[in-house]
């Protein structure tokens, strides 16, 4: 058992502080290892999901006087399926796709590293893929696929199945620079590394250093397979917010110290000015148990950009007009830019958080939770016995939610419904869906996952590295460890 430091940007541990870190992490090892705790490996790797049932665009229909302007639907954008990528981080990775709550297989697959297999699914249908090694599993559709891209913001999983890592294997879902944002990929430097991204051929497409908390953007041929290594801990996120008819964005943030519920977040920032859009103005939501004090931080100036209460049981809503930003709350949080799109994020067992499924006047959404394993999961009070790939949906709007075991959930955002069907005047027509989706999805073995070690140094200045404060609690433990081993072996350790 090991206890875990954090590093609170702009304020450093005092020695008493330290030495009582110290002294505590010592006696949980010791305890640890008079007991140790018996360790199971998972032999399989599972990935939920739901298909959405409507996928569209609309597009201009007849130009009025008095700036009304009425929609359609626009027939060739209209989907009745989506597909799902399965791409190998390892030699013979064997993956099977299932179809919910039936589990009839689709389809089985054995792919190698950086190779990829794709299987088509229906609207409306809630699957599961299940491999023997962590893969880089991808829904996506709408009418962008037939144009070479999916449009997504989104975040790639290290080929260990966390958000956090050395080395991705990933499917770039799109391409080009967006003119509000950027260009469409980021690399998040933890702390110094070297960077290296290749292609199927072994061909070196990028190559650069980065110290920590500097941003690399990055474009990649869209729907091609590529290898990124780094020399040092990387977060590596696709970010697309789309404006006009079709604006993206939807998605939750994954915490450094693992998971989706934490205390430290990086990402992607924008400026709202520059997003286009008549229909959904997209911003940041944080929920909280307990309420917390956040901190957000510009990393392309290195400054506080400012301060929030996210109140217990509630949400605090805001834009953060930042290129990209670093997150740090005091108490554990979830992070979502709330947008239109799929989202996908999830629960460790025995945690507890505040999901937001939005709504509002002007969009709506639904969402899905999947289970693993027999599970209680407890909604607002309510606590429901799942059995293994159950999954029940939730209505819009905050939920309180409890879970015994790993969970996944998808979230979807949209238009609202309204009978008008013009939107010059702020209502979107009432005939919008969703289109152009890509999103990388988390195993629900992944919310197990904690970033034990990482180096996460301040933006500002002040406080310590994590693992410099790992490094002396490690040293205390090694003494601690050792003066007993000599003790119980009757041996006087060394002066």
């Amino acid at each position: 058992m090991v206890l875990r430091a954090r590093t609170t940007y702009g304020a450093a541990l005092t020695v008493a502080q330290a030495s009582l870190l110290s002294a505590l992490t010592a006696f949980l090892l010791l305890l640890a290892w008079v007991s140790p705790a018996a360790v199971s490996a998972e032999d399989e790797y599972v990935y939920y999901g739901y298909v959405p049932r409507e996928i569209w665009a609309v597009e201009e229909d007849v130009v009025a006087a008095h700036d009304v302007v009425t929609y359609k639907i626009a027939a060739e954008s209209v989907r009745t399926y989506a597909l799902v990528s399965i791409t190998g981080n390892h030699d013979e990775t064997r993956a099977a796709v299932y179809t919910l709550p039936d589990r009839a297989l689709v389809r089985e697959v054995t792919v190698d590293k950086m190779q990829e297999a794709v299987v088509s699914l229906p609207n409306g249908s809630l699957f599961k893929v299940v491999t023997n090694k962590p893969a880089m599993v991808i829904l996506m559709g709408g009418g962008s696929m037939e144009r070479g891209e999916a449009y997504t913001t989104s975040w790639c999983p290290s080929v260990g199945g966390g958000y956090v890592g050395k080395e991705f294997i990933f499917k770039a879902l799109q391409g080009g620079t967006q003119p509000s944002t950027g260009l469409p990929y980021r690399v998040f430097a933890l702390e110094a590394a070297d960077v290296t991204v290749t292609d199927v051929n072994g061909s070196r497409v990028f190559e650069f250093h980065l110290d920590a908390n500097r941003v690399s953007e990055l474009s990649f041929s869209p729907l091609r397979v590529y290898r990124l290594s780094a020399t040092g801990n990387v977060m590596l996120q696709a970010f697309y917010i789309g404006w006009g008819f079709e604006p993206q964005g939807t998605c939750f943030y994954p915490a450094v110290e693992g998971g989706f519920v934490g205390r430290t977040f990086y990402g992607c920032g924008f400026k709202p000015e520059l997003i286009d859009s008549p229909f959904i103005r997209p911003e940041y939501v944080v929920t909280s148990v307990s309420g917390s004090q956040l901190t957000i931080y510009d990393l392309e100036f290195k400054r506080e950009h400012g301060r929030g209460n996210a109140e217990a049981g509630g949400r605090f809503t805001a834009e953060i007009p930042v290129k990209h930003l670093v997150l740090d709350s005091d108490q554990p949080v979830m992070l979502m830019l709330r947008s239109m799109g799929v989202a996908f994020g999830g629960l460790r067992a025995g945690q507890t958080a505040y999901l937001y499924v939005p709504t509002a006047e002007n969009f709506t959404g639904e969402a899905y939770l999947f289970a693993y394993k027999e599970t209680t999961v407890t909604v607002d009070d309510v606590a429901s016995r799942l059995r293994a790939d159950e999954a029940i949906s939730l209505t819009a709007g905050l939920h309180r939610i409890s879970t015994t075991e790993n969970i996944v959930i998808e979230v979807l955002n949209w238009a609202a419904p309204s009978t008008l069907h013009y939107s010059y005047i702020g209502k979107p027509p009432a005939i919008m869906r969703i289109d152009n989706f890509g999103q990388y999805l988390p195993s629900v073995q992944a919310m197990s996952i904690v970033n034990e070690g990482v180096r996460v140094e301040p933006v500002t200045g002040g406080g310590l590295p994590l693992t410099y404060i790992a490094a002396g609690v490690a040293a205390v433990v090694v003494i601690v460890v050792t003066f007993l081993a000599l003790r119980r072996r009757g041996k006087p350790p060394a002066a």
